[in-house]
């Protein structure tokens, strides 16, 4: 079963500019040693104008974290030939303008359920990559003991 991994607006005023890629390339690198197969996207954060160009309380940008995440697949891809993995730039799933229209917030889609129309042409379907994940971590626990 496919990855997706939506990585950055929610780690904006915890993880500084230096963390950020480091972390996300770490986080990357895990999941693809334990799922070798497994297709994975990373997608980049969607717009949230407040931070986009002026930086959080840990000195990141939107614009910064979209950079890090696209230079951090290019590099996995590059140096292990992973074909498997792929970026997307949030900017292409809800952009500056969809924000404006769809949110109250800049952030979250309105309070009545609306969002572009777009978003409910994808597929949707429970993903058990979390639970599969905690089993991992379990066994990798057990065995360093």
């Amino acid at each position: 079963m496919p990855a997706a991994l939506k990585m950055g607006i929610n780690t904006l005023n915890t993880l500084g500019p230096r963390t950020f890629p480091a972390l996300a390339l770490g986080l990357v690198h895990i999941i693809r040693e334990t799922c070798p197969t497994t297709p994975i996207t990373v997608v980049s954060p969607i717009s949230y104008p407040p931070n986009e160009t002026e930086p959080s309380a840990t000195g990141n940008t939107m614009e910064t974290m979209r950079t890090d995440l696209e230079e951090v697949v290019r590099r996995l891809a590059d140096r292990d030939g992973d074909s498997l993995l792929r970026y997307v730039d949030g900017l292409k799933v809800f952009n500056h303008d969809e924000i404006a229209q769809w949110t109250t917030d800049q952030c979250h889609p309105n309070g009545d359920g609306s969002a572009p129309p777009r978003l409910f042409r994808l597929p949707r379907r429970a993903d058990p990559a979390p639970l599969r994940a905690q089993c991992l971590c379990r066994r990798r626990t057990s065995a360093r003991r």
